[in-house]
């Protein structure tokens, strides 16, 4: 029972996130609504504004996610399975990307990741000094995505359990 509540958690967030690419996409463009905060050679600010973008997006599909659910014994257990597998794919895209832009390939090969990552590396577009853009700490977008959902399936699981316990 659990592995098919973790295949549809990770389909739900697979398919979460798609809606949300396709979303901010036709909202922002290739433009991020925080790139303002870029400075070159400090690249956490930017980090930390994508994150902040991020989360909230994801953690009101989790929320949501938990609404047509009636089985929500092991939920929280399925979408954290879930999140750390979508987490894992990305890094492994961001590594892709890195690898290849770093092997002598074109820059453009960043577009592999800010692509499969749109709301959250979409910031990446327009970062201009190649150290920044290859900088680890811009793997840290890759966790926004899953630690949003999961955050919201906690906070839905959370407030039924209290509104049960109250009545």
């Amino acid at each position: 029972m659990l592995k098919k509540q973790i295949v549809n958690s990770y389909l739900a967030l697979v398919s979460i996130h798609g809606m949300i690419t396709i979303g901010f996409a036709l909202v922002f463009g290739v433009n991020h609504p925080f790139f303002s905060h870029y400075e070159i050679n400090n690249v956490i600010g930017v980090i930390i504004a994508s994150i902040a973008t991020a989360i909230p997006l994801y953690a009101i599909a989790g929320f949501l996610f938990v609404i047509g659910k009636e089985n929500k014994k092991q939920l929280l257990r399925a979408s954290i399975h879930a999140a750390s597998i979508f987490t894992a794919t990305l890094t492994v895209l961001w590594a892709i990307s890195y690898l290849l832009s770093t092997n002598g390939f074109s820059q453009s090969t960043w577009l592999i990741y800010v692509l499969s990552n749109y709301p959250s590396a979409v910031i990446m577009n327009r970062i201009i000094n190649l150290p920044d853009l290859r900088s680890p700490l811009m793997l840290l977008t890759a966790t926004s995505p899953g630690i949003g959902f999961v955050f919201g399936v906690f906070i839905r699981i959370f407030n039924e359990n209290t509104s049960k316990a109250g009545k």
